[in-house]
This record gives C-alpha cells, sequence and structure tokens, in this order.
C-alpha cells in the first residue's frame, strides 16, 4: 500500500472556505485485482487545496478486487467510500451505474476514472477545477493521456504528435468543432454535476456512455482541453467493455454502431440541428462502420447510407462490400488483425 496516512492527503485541504468535499471522484471496477491499486493511489496523491472524496464502487467482482478496496477503505475511512454490489449491474441496465452515482455523489464536480485505469499527474485535479471554478459556461474538462497495452507494454500518446491542433495546445472545444477533439480518455473526465442532470431522459441507454455523456455535457457548456499527459488508460484489459467489443460478432458490432449513430441523432434534435453539419463528421464514420455489417439492401435503406457509401473512396467501398459479401471470415481477417 502507498507510504501515506489519511491526514497527509488532507494536509492542504482549505477548510475556511470549503465546508464539504468540492469533488467526489468515481471509479467503477470490475475484477481489476491487477490494476486497481494504481487507480486508488493515484487519486490518494493528489495535491489540492480543496477536500475531495472516492467513492469506488465494486460491480460484483470475482477476483480479489473487493478485498483491495476494503483494505484502502479502512486506511483512509474519510475519503474512501466504498461501494459493494451483489449482483453485476453493467450487464442489467447500460445506465444504471451513472443513475446510481447520481443519487449517492452530490458533489458540485465529478470525475471519473475506471479501476484498471490512472492518473498519473498530482496536480490533474487542481488545474481541472481550477479552470472550471474561473469559468462558469465551461461543463466538462479533460486532458491528453497514454495508452498502455497490457498485451504488449507499448505506449503511446492518446493524442499522437502529428495531430497538431490537439496534441500540444489547450482549447475550447463544443459542437461546433467536437468532431476534432474525437475520444479524450474518461480516466481526464472532471465536468460539472448538475450539467448532466436529464442526460437519462434526454437520450438512450447505451454502452458507450462516456460519449454519450460528453455529448450531453456539449449542450449545457464548452469542453476545455489540457494538452498534458494526465493519466493512462490500459486497453486489451481482460473482460473490460472496449476488449469484450473486439469480439463481438457482426450483428453486435452493427449493434454498437447502431448505438452511436442513434446517440449523434438524440444531440442533433436535442440542439434544434444548429450543428448538423459538424455533427455529420462524426456520424458519417459509425454509418460506415455499421454498412460493413449489414447487407447490400442497408446501402440503399436511407438517403444518409447512400450519401455516405457514394462518398467512400473505392478502396472503402471494395472493403464494405466483401464484408457483406464475407462476412465471417473477412471480419476476422479485416477487424481482428487491428486488435
Amino acid at each position: 500500500m502507498i507510504d501515506i496516512k489519511e491526514e497527509t492527503v488532507m494536509e492542504n485541504w482549505d477548510y475556511s472556505k470549503y465546508i464539504e468535499p468540492l469533488v467526489a471522484i468515481v471509479c467503477l471496477t470490475y475484477n481489476h485485482e491487477l490494476y486497481i491499486r494504481d487507480a486508488i493511489e493515484s487519486f490518494l496523491s493528489q495535491k489540492t487545496t480543496f477536500p475531495f472524496e472516492i467513492y469506488i464502487h465494486d460491480d460484483c467482482s470475482t477476483d480479489g478486487t473487493v478485498s483491495i478496496v476494503q483494505e484502502y477503505a479502512e486506511a483512509f475511512p474519510g475519503i474512501i467510500k466504498p461501494i459493494y454490489e451483489s449482483e453485476n449491474r453493467w450487464k442489467e441496465d447500460y445506465g444504471a451505474s451513472y443513475l446510481f452515482h447520481k443519487e449517492i455523489t452530490k458533489r458540485k464536480y465529478q470525475a471519473e476514472c475506471e479501476g484498471d485505469d490512472y492518473w498519473t499527474d498530482p496536480h490533474k485535479l487542481q488545474r481541472q477545477i481550477d479552470y472550471m471554478e474561473e469559468h462558469e459556461d465551461c461543463s466538462l474538462t479533460v486532458t491528453n493521456g497514454k495508452r498502455l497495452n497490457v498485451l504488449s507494454g507499448s505506449i503511446s500518446p492518446v493524442f499522437e504528435e502529428n495531430e497538431i491542433e490537439i496534441s500540444k495546445r489547450n482549447g475550447k472545444y463544443d459542437l461546433n468543432n467536437f468532431y476534432l477533439l474525437k475520444y479524450p480518455p474518461t480516466a481526464s473526465h472532471v465536468y460539472r454535476r448538475e450539467f448532466l442532470e436529464g442526460v437519462e431522459k434526454a437520450m438512450s441507454p447505451c454502452r458507450a456512455s462516456d460519449f454519450r455523456n460528453r455529448l450531453f455535457l456539449m449542450t449545457k457548456g464548452y469542453v476545455y482541453y489540457f494538452s498534458e499527459e494526465t493519466c493512462i488508460y490500459r486497453i486489451d484489459v481482460k473482460g473490460s467493455a472496449t476488449s469484450s467489443w473486439k469480439n463481438f460478432d457482426i450483428p453486435q458490432q452493427k449493434d454498437i454502431n447502431e448505438e452511436y449513430v442513434r446517440m449523434l441523432c438524440e444531440i442533433d434534435e436535442l440542439t434544434k440541428r444548429q450543428y448538423t453539419d459538424s455533427i455529420w463528421k462524426v456520424k458519417k464514420e459509425y454509418i460506415s462502420k455499421k454498412l460493413g455489417c449489414g447487407s447490400f439492401s442497408d446501402i440503399f435503406k436511407t438517403t444518409e447510407n447512400k450519401k455516405v457509401f457514394h462518398e467512400m473512396s473505392i478502396y472503402f467501398k471494395i472493403r464494405t462490400i466483401l464484408k457483406i459479401i464475407m462476412p465471417n471470415w473477412l471480419y476476422v481477417f479485416i477487424y481482428l488483425r487491428d486488435r
């Protein structure tokens, strides 16, 4: 366990300014026995002038995760608030964990980091909260980070250096240019809790709730991006959601891409089509992936499908048609090759 005491974590907290925790760190974990210590200790290593609390929500792990969480909860009782499930809620309902946290973590800000990821910058939380306290129209802050492949050990930036407009420059993003921001690591998310109120009524349940929440938050304010690499996002973790998606069969792949398209359509409707052009730049990517998991008739089923297919390069048209004709072996060759 980390060589630090609870009073050391709290030593710079300004109780004259904050009578209760300003931030709730939410960590959803499931069978993360190999990784959860890194996550918890990275939270406890944060240097802040404001109090925070840590909610570690174990989703009915079957390995040794629970005993590790209990160990830290006993050592840091004033900071760590464990939540233990008797059944796996994520499998039952994609939105269950968010709805549950909404009722429990009633703090001004919420920070997210799943149990197989962790933070690498002890000033991450202070930097993001300082900005949001000074800019009330900012609904979400995110940062750069690194991907760590647990199988190969390779490490790479989430935003590569050739993505100049992203990787090295702080900046604002909203629904006009969110397609440039692409997919910031969920472990970097810090948002205003009140701005996420109503998302479960406005948008459909989905597996990619981080993507959905990010879109919804952009209807309430802008996203501020910090170029500092503040977190590690582990990939190819056994049992993780994104790892399991890589093993989906073609109908399941079609379903997940349809979910993304539906989310983007819902945001377009929520914003009364003010951002249709920028939303289309992202939506067409998922329509393209969806077409490769369907049939010939899907290509001509809607105007948007036809438009996407028409705009494809010859290479991608051939690739899409081949996936339709011979989906099983080509899926293995093309899709799983990129794991």
